[in-house]
């Protein structure tokens, strides 16, 4: 390797460092954000993870996809979204439940029916065409809004 393609990969791995360091320092702030939040309005903590924190952790990948979208890369997109959920669903709770028990006190059935229910709705979506439409994308995102809106009712 030359000297100017080893200063390129010292400057990445520098780069990569601090994007970790970043990300793990804004992702403390956005639990105790989140935490502060919930306790000062009264409102469950598992209300505020299922929005704000949610939201907040997304958008990242929310700008991904955008992209992607853009550029035609609905495959993309589509992998980026499964992927996402399969790896937060099993490595994420793995990992942490391996750390330390976790406990979801406030985490009613209602969402995890609604997860269910998601992921069940997608298999006619994706199998129609393997493609999702803009009246399907309607669909996901009016569900959502309509989730959140309940949530803050219950």
């Amino acid at each position: 390797m030359k000297s100017g393609g080893k200063i390129l990969l010292l400057k990445d791995l520098a780069l990569i460092a601090v994007g970790l360091a970043a990300l793990v320092f804004g992702a403390n702030r956005l639990v105790a954000g989140g935490s502060n939040i919930a306790l000062e309005l009264g409102v469950p903590a598992a209300v505020i993870a299922l929005t704000l924190v949610a939201f907040g952790t997304s958008l990242p990948e929310v700008a991904t996809v955008v992209v992607a979208a853009l550029k035609g890369e609905g495959d993309l997109v589509v992998g980026n979204a499964v992927g996402s959920c399969i790896f937060n669903l099993l490595a994420v709770v793995g990992i942490t439940a391996s750390i330390a028990p976790l406990a979801a006190g406030s985490l009613e059935m209602t969402d995890l029916a609604v997860m269910t229910g998601v992921t069940v709705l997608l298999f006619p979506f994706m199998l129609t065409r393997r493609a999702l439409s803009r009246l399907e994308g309607g669909i996901l995102l009016g569900g959502y809004l309509v989730y959140v809106v309940l949530l803050f009712f219950r």
